[in-house]
């Protein structure tokens, strides 16, 4: 605050010229520069106040939803609406009582009604909610993907509460291959859900037109947390053996010792003594998916390299554009189990066995020969998974982007189809 001064003669003038303790609040054509300055910095504060206070809100909510389903694990659809989804879109920022910006319940002239159409200026989103009890099923995520296209929304979300899909409607295929995010509530990771599930359906950014944004860098930031849980798995048995051989007295002595030793890089001693967190992404990385929100997509022109991991199992891919193939490199690894449903996975599987393509390993994975051509990267993440998979969502380049990103929205290749 300022302090007062005496009504002086001299006061009142140096107040007429414009000036007040020396500061100057000369008036100009914008106003005072002070003032204007400090308009700014309040604008600032406020609006990183209301993004603590979101994140707040949504950790609170998703702590009382967890608490409340160990009680009543399997709850039904009007109560997952009710205290769970109105619950959760109410602390992203929605006004669940305006009925102009979520929608109840509307049937098209086909009959079918979405549960809830959220509406955010000029952007929209469908949601389509099951109970916990019944479970998301194939014919589920055809409904909602088809009344979204039906009404020109791109994007669809289908949801009982605990797992949270995203779909969108722009991409060809399956409804089931248009889904390219899936979200979980798990008790061992409630923070994590909240900030994903925060972004996903925070209105601001859905106001903004950046919702797709929001979905790449969850997906960005779901890839950086298997790679940070991967290190743990893996490297850090490996520097607790140094500990113990050396004799070091910490941790992270030995995670030094070791990354000078060469039996871990300097990146992975950084995840395991904590430098870096799985949910901090880095200013370059970040510029990148701003670019994705922003709609600066990159047409894949030339050929370009995927891979794909679950767990220890990692498999490497190259697009080749003049032919559109997805080509699985010689090396890549593969999961042993095939899922009953995959039907068309296991005979294939035997196949690639059969010619010598595909070897058995020791420890139960499986390895590619050969580099082996797919038509789709869904058929080829199928192979490697033993399930079903959207090839565009769990592909990803060098950067942890997913093939999606690189993908034109009028498809004019050859494989990208």
């Amino acid at each position: 605050m300022w302090r007062d001064e005496p009504i002086t003669q001299q006061a009142q003038a140096r107040r007429r010229r414009g000036y007040r303790n020396g500061l100057s609040w000369t008036v100009n054509e914008g106003g005072p520069l002070p003032e204007r300055r400090w308009a700014a910095f309040l604008t600032c504060l406020l609006n990183f106040l209301k993004m603590l206070s979101s994140t707040e809100s949504m950790q609170q909510a998703v702590r009382d939803i967890a608490r409340w389903l160990v009680l009543t694990p399997n709850p039904g659809e009007a109560i997952v609406r009710q205290a769970i989804v109105l619950r959760l879109l109410q602390a992203a920022g929605f006004n669940i009582w305006n009925p102009a910006e979520v929608i109840p319940e509307e049937t098209d002239k086909a009959g079918f009604r979405p549960d809830l159409r959220l509406v955010a200026g000029k952007h929209q989103i469908v949601l389509e909610l099951k109970g916990m009890n019944i479970g998301l099923h194939d014919k589920d995520y055809q409904q909602v993907a088809a009344y979204a296209g039906s009404k020109g929304i791109r994007w669809a979300l289908l949801s009982d509460g605990r797992a949270w899909v995203v779909i969108d409607e722009h991409l060809p295929g399956p409804y089931t291959e248009r889904a390219i995010l899936k979200l979980e509530l798990n008790q061992n990771d409630l923070d994590e859900f909240a900030s994903d599930i925060l972004e996903m359906l925070n209105a601001k950014n859905l106001r903004e037109g950046l919702f797709e944004g929001s979905v790449s860098k969850i997906m960005y930031l779901q890839k950086e947390r298997r790679n940070v849980a991967l290190i743990h798995e893996e490297k850090r048995p490996i520097v607790q053996a140094v500990q113990i051989e050396f004799g070091i007295d910490s941790f992270e002595k030995a995670a030094a010792a070791s990354a000078k030793m060469g039996l871990i890089t300097e990146a992975e001693r950084d995840v395991l003594i904590g430098v870096i967190n799985a949910n901090i992404v880095k200013k370059q990385e970040l510029k990148i998916i701003n670019k994705a929100s922003a709609k600066e997509k990159i047409v894949i022109e030339e050929d370009m390299e995927f891979s794909y991991q679950i767990g220890d199992i990692v498999a490497r891919a190259i697009f080749i554009a003049s032919i559109g193939i997805w080509r699985v490199k010689a090396g890549s690894l593969a999961v042993e189990e095939v899922r009953p449903y995959a039907a068309g996975v296991k005979k294939r599987r035997i196949q690639l066995l059969e010619d010598g393509s595909l070897e058995k390993l020791d420890d139960g994975r499986l390895r590619y020969l050969i580099d082996v051509d797919y038509s789709s990267p869904s058929s080829a993440a199928d192979d490697i998974s033993g399930a079903s998979k959207n090839g565009w969502a769990v592909w990803v380049d060098d950067l942890g982007r997913p093939a999606q990103f690189h993908r034109p929205k009028k498809q004019g290749l050859i494989g990208l189809t």
